[in-house]
């Protein structure tokens, strides 16, 4: 490719044109500040952790070499249970609500379940761990 003529570039249609800034002088008056107004009060969220830094604030007795019982902490039963809920709540009002030739691809869902959806979420956490080049490679 022959280099660019600068001479030319008001014929290129990708060229984008420099941005013109105003001239700022030596006599350019600046706008003056707004009034300096203090903070509003501020009082910190008081952590009563006792644990060294860096350590993590489980409770008594906890395994902390259990991965899955950790994961649980955060994604109770209750919780796994109440997405699933809603997967397929989510699926049977798209199943009423969609035109009759896009529904053969909705027909075939089959409701979901506490397992599958643990089952999800290890995918997807493997996926974040594991880099693989290509999404075949899972």
């Amino acid at each position: 490719m022959p280099p660019r003529d600068p001479k030319r570039q008001g014929n290129d249609e990708d060229f984008v044109p420099a941005t013109q800034y105003p001239k700022i002088t030596k006599a350019t008056q600046v706008p003056a500040l707004p009034d300096d107004q203090s903070p509003p009060e501020f009082n910190p969220l008081p952590i009563n952790n006792d644990c060294p830094y860096g350590k993590p604030n489980l409770p008594t007795g906890f395994d902390n070499t259990d991965a899955f019982k950790i994961f649980k902490l955060f994604f109770t039963d209750e919780l796994i249970d109440l997405l699933a809920y809603y997967t397929n709540a989510n699926a049977a009002m798209a199943l009423q609500n969609t035109p009759h030739q896009k529904t053969a691809q909705i027909q075939r869902w089959k409701d979901t379940s506490r397992q599958e959806i643990y089952a999800y979420f290890g995918v997807l956490i493997y996926m974040g761990l594991h880099k693989e080049p290509s999404i075949e490679d899972y």
